[in-house]
This record gives structure tokens, sequence and C-alpha cells, in this order.
């Protein structure tokens, strides 16, 4: 069988190497992770359409994967619905017996293709977009109609929060992804040289990776340090069009805030930590949070339905004063944060890449004509 992945702005994950300064996030490495999976099937070949970037080739094949890459406009209400559109396009073009979609221009776009083509599309929820501070009340307004009607259409809905997708339709598959621990290997020497580097000492480390958007809150991170009780220093890993804004508030709050910008090697930082935040006004289920679970890091989280009760702090969200009591909280009892590691680190054990490609390849198998 044949399948179309729709959606992933970037494949493999790298082929970027800056050419838009936007990166790509955790859609992206679901959608790879989940090729890697299904690409094991003999009786499957993957045709993938993503972006075109300067640096890589308009078309590859490696074994059962098919990669062909269109153009798109730059920016950052841009680049997503021309890339979708022009995927589209190409689909158009392309034999296939099955769509998975992922997110939602490609979800409605992949609705209309599978309407034309009479072919089935399955439709992986990643989070709803129409909940995201980063964008306008026209914008949010249009996602939701998006939203309601692509999950709705679908054949079959897939997501991994189902708190967030039953607000759109009662009818959903549950799957749990994978974690890829390989990518969470530490060099004990780097570790060292971040450590030497920002003069870390005895300071306890607070640290957040993830991308610089609105809807990561990561405002009200900032805003907690001032109230943190102990010589601490807070690193924040990412790029996002927001980083400006969260450099002013540190740089006036007079906070010890260091942007580390993009890093390959989280796993450094993480082994670094004392306790990792994530504090989200609206979140599917967050890969920086369950990389932390993984690495024994404690864990603050405001309340987003998408980490079990004892496995870290779950504060309410736009809550500074909170995040800063669950910080100090977690520094200062050391019997609840090994009990919340341990809690954490076995939650991590349900997310196997092998188990989710198995049901994703049941799913597909139901449309085999």
């Amino acid at each position: 069988m044949k399948v179309l992945m729709l959606g992933s702005k970037e494949y493999p994950m790298g082929s970027n190497k800056g050419d838009d300064p936007l990166p790509s996030g955790g859609m992206e490495i679901y959608i790879e992770e989940l090729v890697n999976s299904l690409m094991k099937y003999p009786d499957l070949e993957i045709i993938i359409i993503t972006r075109k970037f300067a640096s890589s080739l308009p078309f590859e094949q490696k074994g059962n994967v098919k990669v062909y890459r269109v153009p798109f406009n730059r920016g950052f209400y841009l680049r997503n619905p021309t890339f979708n559109l022009m995927a589209f396009m190409k689909s158009l073009k392309i034999d296939f017996d099955v769509i998975i979609s992922n997110g939602d221009i490609a979800n409605v776009l992949g609705l209309f293709l599978s309407r034309i083509k009479r072919r089935p599309i399955i439709m992986t929820c990643h989070g709803i977009a129409s909940e995201q501070p980063q964008y306008n009340f026209l914008i949010k307004f249009l996602f939701r109609i998006m939203e309601k009607t692509a999950y709705s259409n679908a054949d079959v809905v897939i997501t991994h929060s189902p708190h967030q997708v039953k607000k759109l339709t009662k009818s959903y598959d549950i799957i749990f992804p994978g974690l890829d621990r390989e990518r969470l290997q530490t060099n004990k020497d780097i570790a060292e040289s971040i450590r030497n580097r920002y003069k870390i000492g005895n300071k306890k480390v607070i640290l957040f990776t993830g991308r610089l958007f609105k809807v990561k809150g990561l405002e009200y991170l900032i805003k907690s340090l001032p109230s943190i009780k102990h010589d601490y220093v807070c690193f924040i890993v990412g790029e996002g069009p927001s980083k400006k804004e969260y450099e002013l508030l540190a740089k006036d709050l007079g906070v010890n805030a260091v942007f580390a910008g993009f890093r390959s090697d989280v796993a450094n930082f993480l082994s670094l930590a004392d306790v990792f935040v994530l504090p989200s006004v609206g979140e599917s289920l967050n890969y920086s949070m369950l990389e932390a679970a993984y690495m024994k890091v404690p864990i603050v989280v405001t309340d987003l339905k998408i980490l079990p009760e004892g496995c870290g702090m779950i504060v309410p969200k736009r809550d500074e004063k909170a995040i800063a009591n669950a910080i100090n909280s977690i520094i200062e009892n050391e019997s609840m944060r090994r009990e919340m590691i341990e809690r954490a680190y076995e939650y991590t054990k349900k997310f196997n890449w092998e188990t989710a490609g198995k049901k994703y390849h049941e799913i597909i198998k139901r449309f085999e004509r």
C-alpha cells in the first residue's frame, strides 16, 4: 500500500540548515519517527511531501520511502499555508492508497484531496491551533472552523491527547508515540563545558526547552524567577519569534536567565538540570517534558492534562507564583522529588515507536483494496 504523508515542514529533521529561521518542532519529530517505524513494513511504500530548502534535493528515495520537496514562501504566517498548498498540488499528480495528514491546514487540504482522489484519510491531531495565543482572533476563528470540518469528516482520527480532540469529534483512536531514547545520550565533557562556561557552580539549574512561541507561556516562568529562594540559573534552550520579547522581560526583571538558543544536545542540559518547567497555556503531549521525565529531572507543568498526577508538580496556567512555589518545593523536598522522578520515569515506558507503528499499520491495513 502507498501511504501519502502530509504536513511535515522538514524531513528529515536538520535539512533546514538555517534556510528558514523559524524552527520546526514536535510534529516534525513525530512524523520522522513514525516514518522510521512504518518503513520497516515491506507491504508499505511511504510518500512524504515536505519543504524544499536551499541545500536539499527536490526528490529522494531510500528503500520504501520517497520524499518530494516543494517550494514555500517564508514568514511566520506564510510558510505553513504556502507549503501545504504546494504539497496539495503535488499530491494531485501522485498515486497513493491512503493519506496520513498532520496539522490543521494539511488536514483540510488532505480532506479535499481524499474526496478528489477517492482515497481514505487518517488525521493525526498534534494539538488545537485555535487555542494558541500567538494567533489573533480572526485566525483562531478560521482554525476552529477548519478543525471542526476536518476531524468530523476524517475516516480515522488518531490522537495522543484525547482531552483536546474530544472537543471536536467523538470518534478517535488513541496511539501514544514513541520516545527517541538514543537521542538522549549525554557527553560528560560537553556537559562540564556548559557548567564551566556559565559558572553554574552550586547554583540550582532550572530548565526550559522548546520553541519560543507565545503558546509556551514562557513569560510566566521568567516572571516566577524573582521568587526563587535559592541561588539559580535558568536555561532557556530554543529559538522562536518571541525570543527578543522574552530576553527584554528577563533583562527588565534582572533575573538570571540564559538564552542558549537552539541546541541539538538537549540531553546535556537535562543532565545538569534540577527542575524542568513547562509553563505552556495550551499543549498536546510535549516531547521536551517526556525527555525530562526519561532523564529523571523533576517536572513543573501547567494543568494541561498531559502528565498524570504524581509524576510532577501540576500548577494552574498563567500563574508565576504557583510556578515559583513548585520550583522551591522541588528543590527543598528531596523525598517528594525522588518519588515524582520515579513515577515520571515509569510513565515514559509506555512510549514506544515499535508499538505505535504497529497500531498505525493495523489502521492503514483496514483500507487495503
